[in-house]
């Protein structure tokens, strides 16, 4: 497992994103980009920066996917899980239990079998930031 852990706002709030990845030696099977929001501090720009995070991982993994992230993440903030060839996306929302910011989660898994996501160069040690 690898975790990074981004600021969304320059430093001028307290929301991040962590990305992680899971999987065996040599092989990625599961990506999990998770976006921590404070209310009071969230801006249309924090989320918009999620939501281009967000889209970069999944057109690298399924590029035949087109997904409105940005409207996803900034307007809806709806639930999906989405399953193409052997890939499985998910998006989730969910709100802190002080009920003073929210979580929202993307998930990209396949099975080790599928070779997972060998075009986002995660495999070996030079991976060191998200996706730009």
């Amino acid at each position: 497992m690898g975790l990074i852990t981004k600021e969304l706002d320059g430093g001028h709030g307290p929301n991040t994103v962590n990305f992680s990845y899971f999987g065996v030696k040599g092989l990625v099977t599961k990506l999990r980009l998770r976006g921590h929001f404070i209310d009071a501090f969230v801006q249309p720009e924090t989320l918009t920066e999620f939501a281009r995070i967000s889209f970069v991982l999944t057109k690298q993994a399924v590029p035949e996917v087109e997904i409105d992230f940005e409207a996803s993440i900034l307007h809806e903030h709806e639930r999906f899980e989405i399953i193409v060839g052997e890939t499985r996306m998910k998006f989730m929302h969910a709100r802190f239990l002080n009920d003073k910011g929210f979580e929202l989660t993307l998930e990209l898994s396949r099975p080790a079998k599928a070779s997972m996501m060998q075009g986002l160069c995660l495999l070996g040690s030079t991976w060191s930031q998200p996706p730009t």
